[in-house]
């Protein structure tokens, strides 16, 4: 869901990262990890402090999702790849951003409340 942008967001050096150039950056970056078991898969915080439409948070998702998935099989779980999207949406995923248009298509697409996106200047933001 794109929000629409305008000459002002340009002024201001907005940019929003295309998922084709989001996706190798985030698989490249998670594979270094070496969570393997469901446990410390759900256990990761990933927290993008300018989530503009939530880009990079999506690829997080997708890849934990599948390790989810692959360490719930391993467990003898059989669960679907929507549930293993939930469960990283829910407990993973976190992000802050100056714009509320975008944060709300950023909530929307990763199905997200408040409390993990939030609308605030990560610079000046309480953590």
């Amino acid at each position: 869901m794109p929000v629409t942008r305008d000459a002002d967001d340009r002024a201001l050096g907005v940019v929003y990262t295309p998922p084709d150039v989001a996706r190798p950056m985030v698989r490249m970056a998670l594979d270094a990890l070496s969570a393997t078991t469901a446990e410390d898969i759900l256990g990761l915080r990933v927290c993008d402090p300018a989530i503009g439409e939530g880009a990079f948070l999506v690829e997080v998702v997708a890849v934990l999702a599948e390790r989810l998935l692959a360490a719930w099989r391993r467990e003898g779980l059989v669960r679907s790849e929507a549930e293993a999207r939930r469960a990283i949406s829910a407990r993973c995923i976190f992000g802050i951003d100056v714009d509320e248009q975008a944060v709300a298509a950023a909530r929307s697409a990763l199905d997200a409340g408040e409390r993990a996106l939030r609308v605030g200047d990560a610079l000046g933001f309480d953590w």
